[in-house]
């Protein structure tokens, strides 16, 4: 499934099976049968989404949770953005993340005092 997604250039989808089956992906039996453009993808997406480094700033979770913050306030959608906002207040206390933020987003949701 993976390598006909690759070869018919969804890579969208192909990335989908990744994420969805990564601690099947990344035994070597598995890695052994992928094409090299399979191999590549599997290890950009990993690279992609390792939260053990501090790159949290580019993983899809949170582009969409910031994302959505800035289509809350661009709507002036006020109540849904303090709540969304509280919800993810440890997200948005990192300063990169929160630099992420348009300015609309910026008026309502104050920075973070947090010291690193």
């Amino acid at each position: 499934m993976l390598e006909t997604n690759i070869k018919n250039g969804d890579f969208v989808q192909a990335r989908r099976i990744i994420e969805l089956n990564m601690n099947q992906f990344t035994t070597p039996e598995i890695r052994k049968q992928l094409s090299m453009e399979a191999m590549t993808l599997l290890n950009m997406v990993i690279q992609f989404n390792d939260s053990s480094k501090d790159d949290a700033i580019y993983s899809r979770k949170t582009q969409h949770i910031i994302g959505y913050i800035n289509n809350l306030a661009r709507k002036g959608k006020l109540a849904s953005l303090k709540r969304y906002a509280l919800l993810h207040n440890d997200l948005l206390s990192n300063p990169q993340i929160y630099n992420l933020l348009d300015s609309n987003a910026k008026l309502f949701i104050a920075p973070s005092n947090k010291i690193d």
